[in-house]
């Protein structure tokens, strides 16, 4: 069902574009000049009606699915703003009408109107009341109203609630980096008795219980029938934020006090590519990089250990990456 939800803006489900019967209701009785598809695929060219423009937004109904990374939302919202301002009619969609496309719509409600984003949701469902974006989309709709309405990701990214959401869903979703126990280090060394240290002026940058790790599928060397086992990645150290960072902007370089370049930032995340040998393929949100060859791994030890001595200092070893 197509849904008139202000004039000239439409929302519907995917069939309702795809329909055979689509071409006179869309064309010649509801007047649709464009189309905003917000899905994982597009509307195929063949099944395209000409006269009417398309335009392919690709978003997942995830909670995880960020839709300020890459402009997704600035640019739908654009896309939105300048067919209404030519006099055109726009038709918002998904799959099913329900999640994604109802996320769009009603950011373009808040920043048109300037509503709050519960108030934008409740006018969609009283019009269409199968309307429920997934918790994530509410969230990110939460954090577009407290950057008064602005989508673009280089503003958004200094936001200190968008900076915690990426968090806290990369830290909630096995398929991003997260934060598990240490599995390299034996249970009687605390992960706050291995500290990483600069190479070059060897200030303490931070600690094991930093680092959030993810899993790579390795062919399994138990059974050898070509099963899988996941083990840690080993590309290099992902972190959480810390204090002497500057992360300001949406991406960049991650420097020592010293001037020393340790590695970059992304808090739109980046794929990780593995080592040679090793690929890996991992989402990893927020991408908060540094080279484990510009800093020292140190083992305080305990004194009830065997052998005690102050530290330990290692380097692991210099690996090709992809």
């Amino acid at each position: 069902m197509i849904d008139k939800i202000i004039e000239n803006l439409y929302l519907s489900n995917v069939q309702d574009v795809l329909d055979e019967s689509r071409v006179d209701r869309l064309k010649n009785e509801l007047k649709i000049t464009h189309v905003l598809t917000v899905t994982a695929e597009s509307i195929p060219v063949e099944k395209q009606i000409v006269g009417i423009s398309y335009r392919f937004i690709f978003a997942l109904d995830m909670d995880t699915q960020d839709m300020f990374a890459g402009d997704l939302l600035a640019n739908a919202l654009m896309y939105i703003r300048t067919s209404i301002e030519n006099n055109g009619r726009i038709l918002v969609h998904c799959e099913a009408g329900v999640s994604r496309s109802v996320f769009v719509v009603a950011a373009y409600l808040m920043q048109k109107l300037q509503w709050s984003s519960s108030k934008a949701i409740e006018y969609i469902q009283r019009i269409r009341p199968i309307a429920l974006p997934n918790d994530g989309f509410v969230q990110q709709l939460q954090i577009f109203e407290s950057c008064h309405f602005v989508a673009d990701i280089q503003v958004i990214s200094q936001c200190p609630l968008y900076r915690n959401w990426l968090l806290n869903i990369s830290s909630a979703n096995a398929s991003f980096a997260k934060f598990p126990v240490d599995k390299k280090s034996s249970d009687s060394i605390d992960s706050t008795n291995i500290e990483y240290r600069c190479r070059k002026c060897r200030k303490i940058l931070f600690n094991d219980k930093h680092i959030m790790r993810h899993g790579v599928l390795t062919p399994s060397s138990v059974t050898g029938d070509g099963a899988t086992e996941t083990t840690d990645c080993s590309f290099g150290y992902f972190i959480s934020p810390m204090e002497w960072m500057s992360l300001r902007e949406h991406r960049g370089k991650i420097s020592c006090s010293c001037n020393e370049k340790l590695g970059h930032y992304d808090w739109g995340g980046r794929v990780c590519e593995g080592m040679i040998g090793r690929p890996c393929g991992t989402a990893v949100r927020p991408w908060i990089y540094v080279n484990q060859n510009k800093v020292d791994r140190i083992v305080k030890m305990d004194q009830n250990m065997l052998n005690p001595i102050d530290t330990i200092i290692i380097r692991p070893p210099k690996l090709p990456r992809m």
